[in-house]
């Protein structure tokens, strides 16, 4: 028999969703009839697998340490030489810049990502272990495209991650972007389109899901316009498509009808701010914080 005890990385997951972490090679039908069994028990009661967690919680594998161990997987990460530019950390969540370029999340194996590089620097300070059974795996919550620069934000631990994933869903948390757009732009507006994912990696409008995009022109230079962006929906790539629905493609955006720049890679759309709001729950701490993150130097260039 082993005795596990759940601590507050682990709180408020189903049972059966820990024990999975925990032995993460067993198919699911073992789980489950193991919990059917009473091989598996909670604060040594039958177990369901519904159970929600909660931190001192103790549940109890009546399996041979041979079973146990056969069935978990060690994890690896990949090193790491350069810090990620982190804005902002404490116990529950990291707040990073990402920058132009880089992944939020691997598309394939071996794909450099922001992502990875964090768990690799929470490795380096003792904040995750990847070689623990049943460990939670931290994961960034709000992802930005490949050649979005700016803020994002990772949870720590589950129940950090499951508020802010539940705050991005619900639009909760105001996030605010700046873009260069193509053009000059006298005037504050909004865009109110249907739009949908067509094949290519990219959205079309006129139908689909609707979109609603608002904007403000800062300041003009050399034939394009810096604008601050707010999202009233979540929808994939609808500050690009909403500015090229208008006539005004983000510079660079070569896939929705921008120019190239020189000297940059892809399109100068930033991530610029994120508040949060939070009345309860772990990150009550956080209600009407801002975090910001500086636009790239490129960025900056053809934006004053």
């Amino acid at each position: 028999m082993r005795l596990l005890t759940v601590d507050k990385n682990n709180e408020s997951q189903r049972l059966d969703k820990f024990i999975m972490r925990y032995m993460n090679k067993a198919p699911k039908s073992f789980i489950y009839k193991m919990l059917r069994k009473k091989n598996i028990k909670l604060n040594g009661k039958r177990a369901y697998g519904s159970e929600l967690l909660q931190s001192g919680d103790e549940v109890a594998l009546y399996l041979s340490d041979e079973t146990i161990d056969g069935f978990f997987e060690q994890s690896t990460l990949r090193r790491y030489s350069a810090p990620p530019d982190i804005i902002y950390e404490d116990e529950n969540i990291i707040v990073v810049n990402k920058p132009s370029g880089l992944l939020s999340q691997p598309e394939k194996k071996g794909d450099t990502n922001l992502n990875d590089m964090l768990l690799y620097y929470l490795e380096q300070n003792g904040s995750y272990s990847p070689d623990v059974p049943g460990a939670f795996k931290p994961g960034i919550v709000s992802r930005l495209d490949r050649n979005t620069s700016g803020i994002t934000v990772m949870g720590k631990n589950l129940a950090a991650q499951q508020q802010l994933s539940l705050a991005f869903r619900h639009h909760t948390v105001k996030k605010i972007y700046l873009a260069l757009a193509e053009g000059k732009i006298d005037k504050s507006g909004k865009v109110d389109i249907m739009q949908k994912k067509a094949d290519g990696n990219r959205v079309v409008t006129g139908e689909g899901s609707r979109a609603v995009t608002l904007y403000r022109p800062i300041g003009s230079k050399d034939g394009c316009t810096l604008l601050e962006v707010t999202l009233v929906t979540g929808r994939t790539h609808q500050i690009r498509a909403a500015l090229a629905s208008v006539g005004h493609p983000i510079s660079g955006d070569v896939k929705y009808g921008g120019r190239p720049v020189n000297g940059v890679r892809g399109h100068l759309l930033h991530a610029y701010s994120l508040t949060f709001s939070f009345k309860e729950g772990i990150l009550a701490y956080l209600d009407g914080k801002t975090f910001s993150a500086e636009p790239p130097e490129a960025f900056l260039l053809r934006s004053k």
